[in-house]
C-alpha cells in the first residue's frame, strides 16, 4: 500500500473507531455541559463519578454474554470521551482522576469479571494520566495476567511523573519488585521490567532487579528449563548510558554475580539440539545482552567472544559457544578460571 494509502486507511480506522464509540457512547447532555468548564466543583465532580460508574455497570452487565464487544464498548467510550475536542484540561483531569478512583477496587479483582479488569486498566493506559497511579498498582496484584501486564505498561508510561516525586517512586519500586518476585509470566516481568527502568534512578531501582533475578535464577536452577525473553528487558536498561556508570562497585559486583549465571545457564541450554526457533531466539538475544554488560563491567577483550561466535555461526557453533561463556565464569571440569573468578567478582568456577 502506498503512503497516500496507508494513511488513508488510518483516517478511515479512526472515523469508524469515533463512529462506533460516539454509537455505542452517546455524550451525555450532563457530561457535556461539564467538559467546557475550566472549574470543575464537587458537583460537577459528583456526575463525572455517576456517568463513569454507569459505564462501569453497563460493561459488568454484558461481560458474561459478550465480553469482547462489552470490553470494546467500554474502551472506546471512555477513549470519545477523554479525547472529545471539546474538553476543558480541567475536565479532562477530573475525568480521568474519577475513573482511576471508581477503578482501584475492581482493577484487583479477578475471577469470571476479569474482562472488568481488563477493560478499566486498558481504558487507564489509554488515558496515559498520572492520575491512574494508584489503579495501576492495585492492578499488579490482579490474578490476571492480562491486567498485570497492562497496569505495568500504564506505570511504564507515566515514569516522568512517577520520578517527580520521591515517596512515590518508591511506592512503585516496591510493588513491582514484589509483584516480580512472585510473577509467573514471562510477558508480563518483561514488562515489569520496563516499569522499572529509569535510567537516572538507576541506584533507587537496583535492588528491585536484583531481587527478582534472585528468584528467576533460583527457579532457573530448579524446575525451569525453557528460556524466556523476560530478562532481554532488563539487560537492555542496564545497557543504557550511564545505568552502569551510576552505580557503586559492591552494585557493579552484585549485577555481575548474577549476569554470570544467567550467562552460564543460557550457554548450556542453547547446547541442545531441538529448540525452537522462539527459544533459540531468546538464549542468542540473552547472551548477547548479558556479554556486553559483563565487558562494560570486567572489560572488553577479558573474557569470551560468545557474540563472535553467535555472529559467525549462530546455533552451528553451539559447543564454541559454551566454551566462550566458560571463558567468562570458568570452567567447571577443569577448573581452568576466567576474569569473573577474580576479585572483585569473586564468582565461583562454573558460576553455579
Amino acid at each position: 500500500m502506498s503512503v497516500g494509502g496507508l494513511r488513508t486507511g488510518v483516517v478511515v480506522l479512526v472515523c469508524t473507531a469515533w463512529a462506533q464509540a460516539q454509537q455505542v457512547c452517546p455524550n451525555d447532555p450532563v457530561i457535556d455541559q461539564i467538559r467546557v468548564l475550566s472549574t470543575i466543583n464537587e458537583g460537577d465532580q459528583s456526575r463525572i463519578v455517576r456517568w463513569v460508574g454507569g459505564e462501569i455497570e453497563i460493561l459488568e452487565g454484558g461481560v458474561d454474554d459478550n465480553p469482547l464487544a462489552s470490553f470494546n464498548r467500554f474502551r472506546l467510550c471512555l477513549k470519545a470521551q477523554y479525547e472529545n475536542q471539546n474538553n476543558t484540561p480541567q475536565f479532562r483531569a477530573a475525568l480521568a482522576k474519577k475513573t482511576a478512583e471508581l477503578a482501584v477496587d475492581r482493577i484487583a479483582r479477578g475471577g469470571g469479571k476479569g474482562t472488568v479488569s481488563h477493560a478499566l486498566a486498558r481504558a487507564l493506559v489509554d488515558m496515559e494520566t498520572a492520575e491512574a497511579h494508584a489503579a495501576f498498582l492495585a492492578g499488579l496484584k490482579s490474578s490476571e495476567p492480562v491486567t498485570r501486564l497492562l497496569c505495568a505498561r500504564g506505570l511504564a508510561s507515566i515514569q516522568d511523573a512517577i520520578a517527580a516525586e520521591e515517596a512515590k517512586l518508591a511506592r512503585t519500586v516496591d510493588a513491582l519488585r514484589s509483584a516480580g518476585e512472585v510473577e509467573s509470566s514471562p510477558e508480563v516481568l518483561s514488562q515489569f521490567y520496563l516499569a522499572l527502568s529509569y535510567p537516572s534512578k538507576a541506584v533507587v531501582v537496583f535492588d528491585a532487579f536484583m531481587a527478582v533475578f534472585d528468584i528467576r535464577l533460583s527457579h532457573r536452577r530448579g524446575p525451569a528449563v525453557y528460556v524466556d525473553r523476560a530478562e532481554i528487558d532488563a539487560f537492555d536498561f542496564f545497557r543504557k548510558k550511564g545505568v552502569i556508570e551510576s552505580l557503586a562497585q559492591p552494585q557493579k559486583v552484585e549485577l555481575a554475580r548474577r549476569l554470570a549465571v544467567f550467562l552460564r545457564m543460557d550457554a548450556e541450554r542453547y547446547t541442545a539440539e531441538e529448540l525452537s526457533f522462539e527459544e533459540m531466539d531468546a538464549i542468542e538475544r540473552r547472551l548477547d545482552g548479558a556479554e556486553a554488560l559483563l565487558e562494560l563491567l570486567v572489560g572488553r577483550g577479558s573474557g569470551g567472544d560468545i557474540r563472535g561466535e553467535l555472529r559467525d555461526g549462530g546455533h552451528d557453533r553451539l559447543e564454541a559457544v559454551l566454551q566462550e561463556a566458560y571463558r567468562w565464569v570458568g570452567h567447571p571440569t577443569t577448573q581452568s578460571g576466567g576474569p569473573l573468578n577474580a576479585a572483585p567478582w569473586n564468582v565461583p568456577i562454573g558460576a553455579p
